[in-house]
């Protein structure tokens, strides 16, 4: 689709200006020369241009490429290893990709990130009432621009959620499954979409259960195992990126871009949730948790546009879709099916 391609070329300048920037394609993994994996990103990279300070999360992601069922062979080079590891499909998939490592690695980053951008883009073109634009809005997004910038998760995580919305849209509720379980794998966030897209109207009492069972189990086995090999906690950093409820937003900490931006982030999904809350109350719910994890995010995340808004910010095309639909979902997208809670409560009332 037109649309699809333009979203990609739109996001793509993104990664093209970051290296133009930063001097080399290197910056785009975002390996600090004080980072935490310097040294093992060095011995495979040795002319690699680094970047001042810790850098960010991408060096992270490539030392588990490098090593994706081996956690303790990764964990020096890695300033939480439960936690990072949770998120295992990017590098795993990347890790695939370029087996050797090396810039190639690089590479394969930042193409699964412009596959999210372009599956995220398809899932959106296909919402029920979408204007031809919207696609368009997810290649500005934080979360996309700073996934392909540093070699993050989140846009493959966001395509793969928003596949996961248009096939419960659709009705298809095991391709809803799997999509919404990679997006687990891919960032654990995500599984506040799968609870969210569990409420919507006529879906089977098993798939209801099964959307949010599914990929919690999976993550927690992960989890579990990853955390048995690092003899280490299952939670790991997970408690400090949350606090309560606007204090994380309240620190001295925060920078004045990422509040305001923040704000218009929280007005945004509040607003969609509103709106979506008769005609699409399962995407309202979707809706209404971004903004409950938004809120409850701690300084540690909230400091920076770059981490606030691609943590609780996925979700805002979404909410754009919600606030500039043409007309409702249709009746038969609300319509209780054989199997589902409200097809058994209109049968008991008859």
């Amino acid at each position: 689709m037109r649309v699809v391609a333009l979203t990609v070329g739109l996001a793509l300048l993104w990664p093209l200006l970051w290296s133009f920037a930063g001097g080399s394609s290197d910056s785009l993994l975002g390996a600090g020369v004080s980072g935490p994996s310097r040294a093992a990103v060095d011995q495979e990279i040795p002319d690699l241009h680094h970047v001042a300070g810790i850098g960010h999360d991408g060096q992270q992601f490539y030392v588990i490429a490098r090593h994706p069922f081996d956690p303790p062979a990764a964990a020096r080079s890695l300033d939480e290893p439960t936690y990072r590891y949770r998120r295992i499909l990017f590098p795993l998939l990347a890790g695939a990709m370029a087996p050797h490592g090396g810039r190639g690695l690089i590479a394969a980053f930042a193409a699964l990130s412009l596959f999210g951008v372009a599956l995220g883009a398809w899932a959106l073109s296909g919402l029920d009432g979408a204007p031809r634009w919207l696609p368009l809005s997810l290649a500005v997004m934080p979360v996309v621009i700073t996934s392909l910038t540093l070699s993050l998760s989140d846009a493959l995580a966001t395509g793969l959620a928003l596949a996961g919305v248009l096939a419960v849209q659709r009705r298809r509720w095991a391709v809803a499954l799997a999509a919404l379980t990679l997006a687990v794998l891919t960032r654990e966030t995500f599984v506040l979409v799968a609870l969210g897209l569990a409420w919507a109207p006529g879906m089977p009492r098993r798939w209801r259960l099964g959307l949010v069972a599914g990929p919690a189990t999976v993550l927690a086995a992960w989890s579990l195992w990853c955390a048995h090999r690092l003899h280490a906690p299952v939670i790991g950093g997970s408690a400090a990126q949350l606090a309560l409820p606007f204090a994380g937003w309240l620190s001295r900490n925060v920078q004045p871009a990422s509040l305001g931006l923040g704000l218009i982030t929280g007005a945004v999904l509040g607003a969609g949730a509103w709106r979506a809350r008769r005609s699409a109350p399962h995407f309202a719910v979707v809706l209404t948790l971004q903004l409950l994890l938004l809120v409850c995010l701690s300084d540690l995340v909230t400091f920076t546009w770059m981490n606030s808004l691609r943590t609780a910010g996925a979700m805002v095309p979404l909410a754009i879709w919600s606030l500039v639909r043409a007309g409702r979902a249709p009746a038969s997208a609300l319509a209780p099916t054989p199997g589902s809670d409200e097809h058994a409560l209109l049968a008991a009332s008859a």
